[in-house]
This record gives C-alpha cells, structure tokens and sequence, in this order.
C-alpha cells in the first residue's frame, strides 16, 4: 500500500513538472522566454503593451452560444473579463455570466474583428450591462473612465475621452490612460441630446463624437488639452455635383430642380463633353472598375447609354442593362418584359444575337471583364445563391461549362490602387472558388489565364487585397476554410506568379499580422508546425513546433507574441539573445545584412543622415527595408536628400490634412513650396496630402522628376517599359528615370522590361532611388 502512494506521488510530481516546464527547460529550445503558463482559449489578438485579446467558448444551449473575451497580461492573469451570447443568426446579445460585454459586435468566437485592440496601447472600451454604458480599460485592466454615453482610446497618445449627455449639450473628460488622472474637461456642441458613438478618425488624429445636431463634431487634443470643432457636412452643389472621378475622367451633373439639366465629362486631355436632359438620375457603372458606361435613366426604368466620350450605344433599343465588354466592341445588354429577361450580346450599328430568353430571375448573364458569366440560383440551407453554370466569349459563344451543384463562384483578381484597378499576379486574370457551406468562405479555388487554362488549383483563396514583401517580391496569404474557424492560425505566402514562397525545407507564412519580428522570419514545415529562422543567417532561430503563432507586428508588440503547443496559448519573449554586431562590410542595422536588397544604398542612406532607422531601445537600430513608404515619409526622404534648405513655411501652400501633429510637417511643406507636390483638390478651395497612403513607384517617380527640377527629355531616345503606356499615370517621369538610370525597372521571361508602376515602394528600394539620384547629379 505505502508503495503505491509513493508511485502515486511521484507520478503527480512529474506532471507537475511538465507542467512548469515551459517556464524553465522549454524556454530556450523554444526560441525565447516563457511567460506563462499554458492558456486554454480558441482565438487571440495580440501581443501589445504586453497584453492580448484571448476568446473561448462557455457553453453551447440550442441555438445560443456564450462566449468569453478576456483581456489577458503576459504572464497569464486575467486582467478584465467581458462575455456575450449570440444565437443562430450571429446577433450578439449580454450574457447573464458577465457584467461587461466586448464593445466590438463579435458573433462567432474571434478575438477581434475591427483590429481597435491593435492601436489601443493594451486597453478596450467594454459596454457595461447594468446601464448600457461605454467603460475604458487601461493596460493594467483598470477602468479609468466609466458610465458614459460614448468613449475611445486615442491611436496617437496614452489618452482616452468620455462623453456624457448634459442639459446643455455634451460633456468630454480627457484622462491619462495609465494613471487615470483627469487632464482636462469641457463642455460644448450646444443642442446635442444624443451621443451616438465616439471613434477614432481613420487618420487617428481626431475623435468623432457622432450627435443629433447634423454637423459634424469632432475633438482635436494637443499638449493634453481637448478642442472641440464643429462644421457643417458638405452639401450638394446642384450646378456641379461630382458623380464620378476615376478612369482619367470626371462627370458632373447641372440640376434643374428634380430633373438634371445636363452632364458634364471632363476627358483626359482636359476638355469637357456635355450631354443635355432632362434625366431623372445618372450614374456611371463599370465593368470589374474599367469600362465606364454613363446609364441617363429618362423615365421610369428607362435609360439611354453613354461612353464618357459622349458616344450614345443603343438608342431606342430599350434595353434595361447595358454593360461593356473587354477587348471588344460588344455589349452584355438584357430587356425585361414584365418578368421576362431577354439576354443579349450587341454591337454599335451591329445585329444583337440573342444568348437566352427567361422567365425568371433565377438565371442571370453578367459581365466579367470580356467573358460573359451565366449563373443559376442554387438553394443551400435557407439561402439561394447564383452559382456560375458557363462562361461565355464576347460573341456569345460557350467556353466552358459548370455543374450549378458543384458551387462555383467567379471573380476577377484585379486588386484596387491609388491610379484604380490593376492585375498584381503575374498571368492568373479570373478566380473560380468553389461555396464550401455557410460560415465557412475559403473553399478550393482555380486560377485562370485570359484563355480560361487553369495555371493553379489551391486549397483555399489567396488574399490579394493584403500583399507582404519578401526580399522585395509580392507575397499573397492564402486563406482555407481552417482560418474560418481559427482565425489564428498562420497563413502560406504565394508568389505573384502562383508559387509557394520557400526558404529552404520551410515556406514563408504570415503569424498573426506581420512575417517579420526584428531578425526573425516566420515560416511552417507544410505539415501544420510553425517556427521562425534568423532573417540573418536563415538558420532556425524558433523550431517548427507550433501549432499556432501570432505575432501583431506594432510597435507596442516589441519581442512579444503568443505560441500555441499541446492545446494552450503561452506568451514568448524573443529578445533573450544579445543582437549580433553588423560586420564592417554591411550597414548598421539589425535587419539588414549582406543578403538585404540594395544594402549598400541603405548603408549610404545611413551615413548621409537621411534615415536613422528605429531605435530599438537594446542599442541596436532596425531599418525595416520592406516596410511600405509612406507620403509623409518621401517627403523628409526628399527634404533630407535635398539638404533640408531654409524656406518660409509662410510662403507654403497649405493642406488641409496636414497640422503640427502630422509626421514631417516641415518636409511636406517644402515639397508644396517648392511645387514637387500639389496634393488632391478638395473642390471646397483645399488641397489634401494624404500623409499616410502609400507611395506606389509611379508616383515616386513624379516626386523625384520634380525634384531633378522637370528636364526635358527625348521619348524617342528611351527604351520604354511594357507595362508604361501612353495613359499610365506620370509616364514622362517614369521614362526620365529610366534615361537618367534611377531605375532599371525588372526584366521580364519574355526578354522585356517592366516598371510595375502600381506597386508599392519598399524602403530598401526607396534607398536605391536616392542614392542613385545623388550619384548622378540629379537633385537640384
């Protein structure tokens, strides 16, 4: 008997000591330091300030599903717990376990849905169940600012404002987040009896305070003190509203009263086409983002057809649609007939061939860039969805066909830029999908070239409205139907031209939100382990032994990010390791080596003084080369490049969107005072920045023609790009740096050379343009 309970005994202490040993043995075998304990949750968001988002289910009851959403501190304590219920249909409703419940509308067991968590420096806003109210949590999981009507966390400081209704209109309270302390209170927007939200601008450099009054209201706060703001919403101009700006064309309508009197289109070499009424309405539609047609609706359900040259298709035909196709004269037209949908291909001054007659609406034709996609509806549980059944060439002609039970969906792979829509893989121009079911999105897909050969087949759908850079290369996620469920789980990258983006045994995955975390690069086996190699040496930094790894990838995540192994969260620390010094031969940046592209121009950017880099807070600086550029940024790239020259601010013309808080205020100003940027016209006697969108390489290249002072150039005597035409924005600029040898554009299989106007500009190659510019002579 007593042996037993000696055997009993120690198998209790081996356990436990399994159970400790990611604190101590594990912590270096697994990559870094340990926080905490093993964590059992099914999602998370975060690492930020030292805190995550961390959700699980409660219980299940019928159709009602509780779940937990908890505000969690690295070493595992539960710093404020919110909960929520919702039912079949995903309505989130307060659950009699919690008092608070999560301020974003969650449904289905995500840790987060709109990302606020990410900018909010470790803290939520929650809603309190007993009133109804908004509370601000801080960091440290106090509340610090309770009971009001609304309420946020500024992006930009460590501050939070609350809003309460008073008899006299609306009273704001700012507060330190950290300390709670109350900075400053006012009281204002007189009339107002409502609060309907308070919310970070986009920018993050205002609080909207959403009112009854119909204006808009809207807090700035500098040097801890609020400012309260209120201006009236831009009304119409009825002899010159703006319906349309895209395309290189602009269309405005003249009212006259209920009727509009005429339309205006500006076309791109400036002059203006006019099309005279009365319409009832006028809109522009679009096939895929290209192909703009003017539909003048002149009386009921009746419209006549315009090209924005002022070209009229059609008229008296009576068709109820009309849609241009791609690489062709033809039109995808139908007419209704009280119920009955007559399906067309048609021509100017051509013979319509009729594609099909219905009598319902259940099969529908439509047009996707020059196919024409037939679709049928399918019911799938309580819904109806149209799945495709053909796909069709401009003259009517079926290429392929589809079984509607099979569930294929189809859609184009242009992703939207500044300059509009552009095709960013390498050949692949539509998308077949298969429905995979409800609450589940990313089933396997197709890719296909513009004569329908299937290039790739994937299990699941690559992301193409959020690309990574690896090593200067487009890299795409591709979403499975497992990240319908695990929001969590990390994603594969794939290349521009559909390959699987390797390093060696491992392929490159994107943790949570970033690839990167100073010198570590994030990669799977394929087999569902997940791990980390040094950016560096390529040498396994973190071993592919992970079920899970999120990383936010902010600057308040630091070296902190969240592993999953056996069935439990831990939090990990990865700067343990002391960061190795740079060699002489490469730049002093801990994320730059003699692998980074154009590490030698970075290097000359460094000692130059034109980028200092992130201070890392260990002595160490980063350089980040494949981070995007933001316009704020090439403006002091440019201003620093041109050797920051004294100017009269004064003398600068001024951007609405541009005040003391914005990043390099000064460069921006230089650049609107030496006219190397105008900004976008506001059409209200403004101009606007736009400090935070992204430089794409056409208009870097306008930036650094502009600062090379505008030479003139013979066209004749450059070889041009491909994809440079006579309507890409900036093409005189784009040529110029090409004869000037700022940039050799990428050559191509096929022995061409493109530019790839629309993508985004690295700050590795940023690095390359200027010191080329300052090598050549060019900045004047």
């Amino acid at each position: 008997m007593q042996k037993n309970i000696k055997a009993v005994l120690a198998a209790t202490v081996a356990a436990l000591c399994l159970c400790a040993l990611p604190f101590a043995a594990q912590a270096g075998s697994w990559g870094g330091t340990v926080l905490s304990k093993g964590l059992v949750y099914d999602d998370v968001y975060g690492v930020v300030n030292g805190n995550a988002q961390m959700a699980k289910t409660v219980r299940k009851s019928g159709e009602t599903t509780v779940y937990e959403l908890d505000l969690v501190a690295s070493d595992g304590t539960v710093l404020f717990k919110t909960g929520y219920q919702t039912d079949q249909y995903g309505d989130v409703t307060a659950s009699k376990d919690f008092r608070y419940k999560p301020f974003e509308p969650l449904s289905d067991g995500r840790a987060s849905i709109s990302g606020e968590f990410a900018r909010s420096h470790g803290g939520i806003r929650a809603i309190d169940t007993t009133n109804d109210k908004v509370v601000v949590v801080n960091a440290q999981g106090r509340l610090v600012l309770t009971d009001c009507d609304g309420a946020a966390i500024l992006y930009s400081d460590k501050l939070a404002i609350g809003a309460w209704v008073r008899q006299n209109g609306i009273e704001l309270k700012l507060v330190d987040l950290d300390s709670g302390e109350t900075l400053h209170t006012l009281q204002g927007f007189q009339g107002a009896t409502v609060v309907e939200g308070v919310y970070n601008s986009d920018d993050g450099k205002q609080i909207d305070i959403y009112t009854n009054l119909n204006k808009h209201t809207y807090v700035t706060v500098s040097n801890n003190r609020m400012e309260l703001h209120t201006e009236d919403y831009p009304g119409i101009d009825f002899d010159n509203e703006l319906v349309y700006k895209d395309q290189f064309y602009t269309v405005r309508l003249q009212r006259n009263g209920n009727q509009i009197a005429k339309v205006m289109i500006t076309q791109p070499d400036g002059s203006e086409k006019v099309i005279s009424g009365p319409f009832r309405s006028v809109y522009v539609q679009t096939n895929d983002g290209e192909l703009p047609l003017l539909w003048a609706e002149e009386g009921a359900l009746t419209y006549r057809y315009f090209t924005l040259d002022g070209t009229e298709l059609f008229s008296g035909k009576g068709y109820a649609s009309v849609t241009r196709l791609a690489h062709s004269d033809a039109s995808l037209c139908w007419t209704d007939d009280h119920g009955t949908y007559s399906y067309y291909v048609d021509r100017p001054n051509g013979q319509a061939k009729l594609l099909e007659t219905v009598q319902s609406n259940n099969i529908t034709y439509s047009a996707l860039n020059q196919f024409i996609i037939k679709k049928t509806d399918v019911s799938i549980g309580d819904y109806s969805l149209a799945m495709v059944t053909a796909i069709l060439d401009s003259s009517g002609r079926t290429l392929q066909t589809f079984d509607p039970n099979e569930h294929w969906l189809i859609e184009s792979t242009k992703t939207w830029t500044d300059q509009g829509p552009a095709y960013l893989l390498e050949n692949a121009e539509l998308r077949l999908f298969q429905f995979p079911g409800l609450h589940l999105f990313n089933g396997p897909s197709r890719y296909l070239d513009s004569k329908l050969n299937v290039i790739k087949e994937l299990d699941g759908r690559l992301d193409l409205d959020s690309p990574y850079l690896i090593k200067g290369n487009l890299a795409f996620p591709l979403l499975t139907n497992e990240h319908s469920t695990k929001h969590h789980l990390p994603k594969k990258l794939y290349s521009a031209n559909l390959d699987l983006m390797q390093t060696g045994k491992y392929n490159y995955v994107v943790a949570g939100n970033t690839i990167f975390n100073g010198q570590l690069t994030y990669v799977g086996d394929g087999e569902g382990h997940y791990g980390a190699i040094n950016t560096k040496t390529q040498e396994l930094a973190m071993p592919a032994i992970f079920d899970s790894i999120y990383d936010m990838g902010t600057l308040d995540s630091k070296d902190m990010l969240l592993v999953h192994k056996d069935g439990m969260w831990y939090f990990m620390d990865t700067s343990g390791k002391a960061p190795e010094k740079p060699s002489p031969e490469t730049p002093s940046f801990n994320d730059v080596d003699a692998s980074t592209p154009h590490k030698d121009h970075i290097a000359w950017l460094a000692a130059e003084g034109i980028s200092k880099g992130w201070d890392n807070e260990d002595g160490t600086h980063s350089f980040r080369p494949y981070d995007t550029v933001k316009r704020c940024d090439m403006a002091a790239f440019l201003y620093r490049l041109a050797g920051e020259p004294e100017f009269d601010e004064n003398a600068a013309p001024r951007f609405s969107d541009v005040n003391q808080n914005t990043p390099h205020r000064r460069a921006i100003l230089w650049l609107a005072y030496k006219g190397i940027s105008k900004g976008w016209d506001n059409h209200d006697g403004t101009y606007s920045f736009r400090p935070f969108e992204i430089v794409k390489r056409c208009d870097m290249a306008a930036f650094l023609y502009r600062l090379a002072g505008n030479p003139t150039i013979d066209e004749g005597a450059i070889a041009s790009f491909a994809d440079v035409v006579a309507d890409t924005p900036h093409r005189e600029a784009i040529l110029w740096l090409a004869a000037s040898g700022v940039s050799k554009g990428w050559e191509e299989k096929d022995g061409t050379k493109t530019f790839r106007p629309y993508l985004d500009v690295s700050r590795c190659d940023m690095a390359a343009f200027l010191h080329r510019m300052d090598e050549n002579g060019l900045v004047k």
